[in-house]
């Protein structure tokens, strides 16, 4: 059975579709993807993403166990700053991919993506043994809510009453004794994510709906990250693609040790094979995951996502692509026997 949120009857109330969405009930949609899309581009949207995971990491080995867990570093990282960072497995492929937060000297909070929730935390579990650190699953403990948009900021200063447009991005900021405020996204728009006791999610949802925020899905979740080239787990990254593939190297330091690092810095030395690509396509159809596509009729990949873009009007998406240079090519969909042509960008 899927698990519900603890904005599950406010979903309802407020007629969201719901679907299963990684073992979680949550609404697809309210008034439509595409007029949900553009209010996050135009004012503000409200999210409930109380579905991903946390992990909490503590003890005076926590800072060595994260750097040599993840494959991004985290000595400078200051009390109240978040970094994004992969998960590898050995071979180099993406256990997840996480954004962690420093919330204390020697604590760290990692946020997961819900369908990785049992899997990530023991990993980490295994691999914290022998170091002086304690792993601890706090997902039950937070609801969270991404209040995402050009008009957000101000939106949720006046719903928080507390001046947000000097928290600077990839930072958080406590507000009372419940409230953690972040201002890291998945929108590709300006916007906070606030972490809460569950009884207190449903109430300040409300307010952010009486405050004029529009009420937002899964479905613009993803049109949304699409076009702003953020991976999602189990599509542009997976436990068969490896984060140099996925175009996230910024993300992976090979100046240190950390799970995966041999593969990654041997993959790099070698030079890649294939690579994650983003594009917009001509027509209507969108190109669905699975779809094959081909280059002077020999097949150079397969789409991973697919949305319409609310803001360029066309369809967008992502495909691994044996391609050295994709953008010098000519590449196009096979939709059911149909040619859609794609612009890699």
């Amino acid at each position: 059975m899927p698990k519900d949120t603890p904005l599950i009857d406010f979903h309802k109330r407020h007629a969201g579709r719901i679907v299963d969405f990684a073992g979680w009930n949550l609404p697809v949609l309210y008034t439509g993807i595409i007029e949900e899309h553009k209010a996050v581009r135009n004012a503000t949207g409200l999210f409930d993403v109380s579905h991903m995971g946390q992990a909490l990491i503590e003890g005076a080995g926590a800072l060595d166990f994260l750097n040599a867990s993840l494959t991004n570093t985290f000595s400078k990282l200051e009390i109240g700053a978040a970094k994004y960072s992969v998960f590898c497995y050995e071979n180099g492929t993406c256990v997840d991919d996480v954004i962690v937060y420093r919330i204390g000297s020697l604590s760290y909070l990692i946020v997961l993506n819900a369908s990785n929730i049992d899997k990530d935390i023991s990993r980490l579990k295994e691999l914290s043994a022998g170091c002086d650190v304690v792993v601890e699953d706090v997902s039950d403990k937070y609801a969270l809510l991404a209040v995402q948009g050009k008009t957000s900021i101000d939106m949720a200063s006046k719903v928080l009453g507390s001046d947000l447009s000097t928290l600077r991005r990839f930072y958080t900021r406590q507000s009372g004794s419940d409230f953690l405020i972040s201002r890291t996204g998945y929108t590709g728009s300006d916007g906070v994510e606030i972490f809460c006791p569950p009884s207190k999610a449903e109430e300040l949802a409300e307010k952010f709906v009486q405050a004029g925020a529009a009420l937002c899905g899964l479905g613009a979740r993803d049109s949304l990250r699409m076009e702003a080239h953020y991976p999602l787990y189990g599509h542009e990254i997976s436990d068969t693609i490896t984060p140099l593939e996925a175009g996230l190297g910024w993300a992976v330091k090979l100046d240190k040790n950390f799970v995966g690092r041999d593969a990654l810095a041997a993959q790099k030395a070698a030079g890649l094979k294939r690579r994650v690509a983003w594009f917009k396509a001509e027509g209507k159809r969108i190109v669905r995951p699975g779809t094959p596509l081909f280059s002077n009729g020999s097949q150079v990949g397969t789409a991973l996502s697919g949305a319409w873009s609310g803001l360029w009007e066309c369809p967008i998406g992502s495909a691994m692509l044996a391609v050295e240079d994709p953008k010098k090519q000519e590449i196009y969909a096979d939709i059911r026997g149909s040619k859609e042509k794609i612009f890699i960008l």
